[in-house]
């Protein structure tokens, strides 16, 4: 394990088992997320980047490998260190309709975790929820609110205040802006990017969408049917190696989305359908260069055109020297 990286994901894979099949979720998956960088994750749904994300935060267990943060295991510590640990880890959801309590005022649902924390008095509770307002950028009278009564933007600046209220070294967005319009995507973008700054954390930004990568990511990580096929600085963008990659990129890029999108998986259920022969590419079965060695499974290897630029896929590898 690298003895730079803040937070390592190591060879994980989840499976979840139904009546009807058995579905790899995540299948080997390896990431490395280093203090102050954000590593975008991408792919569309059904691709395993939540399912990842959840394991991150310790909200799945890992059928295999394991996750690591400043070198300790985070799913085989005591259960105090770990959840200790796990503090230091803090997710914000796509939907905060569903994660904010319907029934609490904003004011008691940023005090709970730091009654969690044991931060304080009352009087020390009630300035760090105000300092809390003040990094996302939303004022103290909407303390007495439920959160049906807020904006959509502001609804999920709460659900980050209510992250940082953790003091978190690793913040998870996952889709953070999907449910939003496009001006307050672009200002919550804004705002998880002043954070970061401002805060020095490192953040797990989880997006379908490929423009708000590029200008918000450090590294990127593209998932396809449960495993991460392309990985690098977000420079791999402009020169991506995996035709999923491509197929993504062409997707958001040019008129003919909803042709392409008819080729993306869709939820689970679509990613448990996929055609696949054990020990060959997963990709095989809906790429158009496929060719003989992708009835082969490829690893994730070196691209030659980039440093630190790898792709799991045949055409691509570097030659060995």
């Amino acid at each position: 394990m690298s003895g730079t990286a803040l937070l390592e994901v190591r060879d994980v894979s989840v499976t979840f088992a139904t009546r009807e099949r058995v579905v790899e979720a995540a299948r080997n998956c390896s990431l490395e997320l280093h203090a102050g960088e954000v590593l975008a994750l991408v792919g569309e749904s059904g691709s395993g980047k939540s399912t990842l994300a959840r394991v991150i935060a310790g909200i799945v267990t890992p059928t295999r490998g394991g996750v690591y943060f400043r070198s300790h295991d985070l799913h085989r510590s005591s259960r105090s260190a770990g959840r200790t640990l796990r503090q230091r880890i803090q997710m914000v959801f796509q939907d905060p309709d569903s994660s904010l309590n319907p029934w609490h005022t904003i004011g008691s649902i940023l005090t709970e975790p730091l009654i969690v924390r044991s931060y304080g008095g009352r009087t020390a509770m009630q300035g760090r929820v105000e300092e809390l307002l003040g990094l996302v950028q939303l004022d103290t009278s909407i303390l007495g609110k439920r959160a049906h009564e807020l904006s959509g933007g502001q609804k999920q600046r709460v659900a980050i205040a209510r992250a940082l209220a953790m003091e978190p070294e690793v913040l998870i967005a996952d889709e953070p802006l999907s449910s939003l319009d496009v001006a307050t995507a672009a200002s919550i973008g804004l705002l998880l990017r002043d954070l970061k700054e401002r805060l020095g954390i490192a953040m797990l930004f989880i997006s379908h969408d490929l423009a708000s990568v590029r200008r918000f990511a450090t590294r990127v990580a593209v998932m396809f049917a449960g495993e991460i096929v392309e990985a690098g600085p977000c420079s791999i963008l402009d020169v991506p190696a995996h035709p999923y990659t491509r197929l993504l990129l062409a997707s958001t890029l040019t008129a003919t989305k909803r042709k392409l999108d008819l080729q993306l998986v869709d939820d689970i259920d679509a990613l448990a359908a996929l055609p696949h022969t054990a020990g060959a590419c997963h990709y095989r079965s809906r790429c158009i260069q496929r060719i003989e060695v992708c009835c082969h499974e490829p690893q994730l290897a070196p691209v030659a055109n980039l440093a630190g630029h790898l792709a799991r896929c045949h055409l691509c590898h570097s030659s060995p020297d």
